[in-house]
């Protein structure tokens, strides 16, 4: 088809798919073996990562509030996406005593390929000796967080309170803090 009489805007969406599993994640979703598919998408991030076995994949998250328990690792090439593209359209959040507790980061990435993008993180928490990145942790072998907000996240480590992400290697781009007190 020729585009030599478009006169408007024109938009052109593109989605290249490798080998990699793809798994697609819903409120309404079940985390259960055989799941996973456009029509039947797991509840969880969590699930849907680790039923790439360890191996890369792509795990797309419809719209929606997702409660949150405890952070998902990032260590092979996974790409985490929120299918509309607005970081307002998906929200991941901890509530009552996990935004205060423990070991409620959203995302740790440590691979060059971990990719996250298209979602809101709002009131994630790390209290440890080192803790840092109540939200997202980007460690020494990389990864890459877009198109996200960041919402009251926050690490508590030595009597210090730091912000809601942490970067050691790796690359952020538009990203947008939102503290709410």
């Amino acid at each position: 088809k020729s585009f030599d009489s478009v006169t408007g805007p024109l938009t052109v969406t593109a989605l290249l798919r490798d080998k990699n599993p793809v798994a697609y994640v819903a409120v309404d979703g079940v985390d259960a073996d055989g799941r996973g598919d456009e029509a039947h998408p797991f509840k969880t991030v969590k699930f849907a990562v680790a039923s790439f076995d360890g191996a890369g994949g792509t795990v797309f998250v419809n719209p929606g509030m997702y409660s949150w328990s405890g952070q998902v690792e990032l260590t092979a090439p996974v790409v985490v996406l929120g299918t509309t593209g607005n970081p307002d359209d998906v929200v991941l959040y901890n509530e009552g005593s996990r935004k205060t507790s423990d070991g409620n980061r959203f995302f740790r990435l440590n691979h060059a390929k971990a990719f996250v993008s298209g979602m809101t993180f709002k009131d994630g928490c790390m209290q440890a000796n080192y803790a840092d990145g109540g939200c997202i942790r980007i460690d020494s072998d990389g990864g890459c967080v877009s198109n996200c907000v960041f919402v009251n996240g926050k690490a508590m480590h030595f009597n210090c309170i730091s912000g809601g992400a942490a970067i050691f290697a790796g690359l952020v781009m538009k990203l947008r803090s939102r503290t709410v007190r």
